[in-house]
């Protein structure tokens, strides 16, 4: 920088600036144009002020007759929410920024910004659950964290389904017994078994009871005897009401068999996976001779369903599965239960030349999440850990000290958003080049 005008350091600070901006996507515009202009008036009045002040010391000399005097300014690490700053020594005479003691390596407070790394969410957790019952919702709040500074990023409220009521089984309630003259009611109702909610009410009709049928009366009768028929009038009434129910002439034969009530005999309960049955028997009450015999059939019994089991968790892609067994006969049915609306997200980045982002490891799911621009630092970026491409198609030239790189020229380069790396063949670029663009 011998023998530069003010005017001459104004213009290169300025294209510094542009170019700077461009390499960090317009960031922080303002605060940039206003370090510039103070930058090139500082300048400008250091060269000024410093002139005479120091000889041609090369250890802290300026070579235009100034001496630095420099104080050492400590590195600053960024942080998720504030910017940080490498370390640097400051002449307070001149105000200029230099990377060593010496003052040899000139640089700029923008070159020195570290920028801040901005929240990195953690996982997502449950916080103030209310568990569902089967009268009421439940609920929690889906709360997600950074996981480096613990500042609360997000919180949405979740609704947990009610649960679904659990029948048993059904009681008989306002009963009203039928008689023979006339049909009888009740209602069958099932509560739910553990809050006793009513989940229904059925009314049920009980058919007429059919008349109680006494013991056949014999009228106007003519007793048989063992060599010849008689006769009688057999006559049923019901034993409740009285009614006459039936009137027949009979021939009386020898005396015949007489019928007891039909008794059950070989009963075989049902289940709920079979069918039951049994003997319905008819005998004579006189002498026990089997009358009849008549197989009945009774119907199954209804399954009673435990709550299940997941035997196969939902995906975002897929479905899940839950096993039900009968708590009386074991047996088993399956349902399927819907897929999730939650992301089964890689804690591994996918990246390319410019973002880097997440993935869902589920087969057949393209979903992605936290899909950033990469933030490049020392060459590589410092979230997802990729190299930063060097700028080799672009002119350079070193100084004649062999210490640092200037940009001079477009080179081969033929981007529309340039990029000017920090190092080249293994040292720093510092500078752009009056003209180079």
């Amino acid at each position: 920088m011998q023998g530069v005008s003010s005017v001459e350091g104004t213009l290169f600070l300025l294209n510094f600036v542009i170019h700077y901006q461009e390499g960090f996507f317009m960031k922080k515009k303002l605060f940039i144009i206003f370090i510039t202009v103070m930058a090139s008036a500082c300048f400008a009045l250091g060269l000024s002020a410093c002139t005479g002040n120091g000889g041609d010391d090369p250890e802290q000399g300026s070579g235009d007759g100034h001496t630095h005097n420099i104080s050492y300014v400590a590195a600053e690490a960024a942080t998720c929410t504030q910017d940080g700053h490498a370390e640097y020594w400051y002449c307070a005479d001149c105000g200029k920024y230099f990377t060593d003691a010496e003052g040899n390596n000139e640089t700029t407070i923008v070159q020195l910004e570290i920028p801040a790394t901005g929240h990195t969410p953690a996982d997502s957790v449950r916080e103030n659950e209310v568990a569902a019952t089967c009268t009421q919702e439940g609920s929690y709040d889906e709360v997600v964290y950074c996981e480096v500074c613990d500042t609360e990023i997000s919180r949405t409220s979740k609704t947990i389904d009610k649960l679904a009521h659990t029948p048993a089984d059904p009681v008989r309630e306002n009963e009203v017994p039928a008689t023979c003259t006339q049909e009888g009611s009740y209602d069958e109702v099932v509560y739910c078994e553990v809050c006793d909610t009513e989940i229904s009410r059925t009314s049920k009709t009980i058919d007429k009871i059919a008349h109680s049928p006494a013991d056949p009366v014999r009228e106007n009768e003519v007793p048989a005897t063992c060599t010849a028929e008689g006769s009688y009038d057999e006559v049923i009434y019901c034993e409740i009401c009285h009614e006459e129910i039936s009137r027949t002439l009979h021939t009386i034969d020898k005396l015949a068999h007489t019928p007891s009530d039909p008794v059950r005999e070989n009963e075989v309960s049902a289940t709920c996976t079979a069918e039951g049955s049994y003997d319905e028997v008819i005998y004579c009450q006189v002498c026990d001779t089997e009358l009849s015999r008549t197989l009945k059939t009774i119907d199954k019994l209804a399954h009673i369903w435990d709550n299940g089991i997941v035997i196969k968790e939902p995906t975002c892609v897929s479905t899940g599965e839950k096993l039900f067994t009968c708590e009386i006969c074991s047996d088993t049915k399956i349902e399927t239960i819907p897929v999730i609306e939650e992301h089964n997200f890689s804690e591994d980045w996918t990246v390319d030349a410019t973002h880097h982002w997440h993935t869902c490891i589920e087969t057949g799911c393209d979903a992605i999440s936290d899909k950033y621009m990469h933030s490049w630092y020392n060459s590589s970026c410092y979230i997802c850990g990729i190299t930063q491409p060097e700028g080799s198609a672009l002119e350079y030239r070193i100084n004649t000290d062999g210490e640092y790189y200037e940009v001079v020229g477009i080179g081969t380069c033929t981007d529309s958003d340039i990029f000017i790396p920090n190092t080249y063949n293994g040292l720093p670029v510092l500078m752009i080049a009056d003209y180079a663009f």
